[in-house]
């Protein structure tokens, strides 16, 4: 009997240690709200997107990005944007700040083609251990596309 609970003790922990460890691999310590340079762009055009600091312990990311459609503050719709991924050799730590150039595709754009204000959502993906996989989500500020 003391041998099933001590067996039972062991998987109860290692699953705790599966569900917390390592707990922020990946994370925005300043805030993850980048700015957006220019605050307006044709539609087409590119936006730099600037976080004050990224930490990264060496987890391979998959970056999930969306254009959301913003209506008096409120996501409203959002566009996919091509993933991005990410296999670092070694642990990067924390850089910062970090610039992005992102080109946004020709249809992202407002409904019936009129200047429409959105953010970029990014949502970064990592598995730290086999049976827990965490989401880290980030923003950027608002930003109008002018149609053409």
């Amino acid at each position: 009997m003391s041998a099933l609970i001590c067996a039972a003790i062991a998987v109860v922990s290692l699953l705790l240690v599966g569900l917390l460890w390592p707990y922020s691999a990946v994370s925005y310590p300043d805030g993850n709200v980048g700015t957006v340079e220019p605050p307006t762009v044709g539609q087409g055009g590119s936006i730099t997107v600037t976080y004050p600091r990224f930490c990264n312990s060496g987890q391979d990311v998959l970056i999930d990005r969306w254009a959301d459609v913003l209506v008096d503050g409120q996501v409203v719709a959002a566009f996919a944007l091509p993933a991005v991924e990410f296999f670092p050799t070694k642990p990067l730590g924390c850089v910062g700040p970090i610039e992005q150039t992102v080109s946004l595709p020709n249809y992202v754009v407002g409904a019936q083609n009129q200047d429409t204000t959105f953010r970029l959502r990014l949502v970064t993906t990592y598995k730290p251990n086999p049976i827990r996989t965490v989401r880290v989500e980030s923003f950027t500020e608002p930003f109008v596309i002018r149609a053409n």
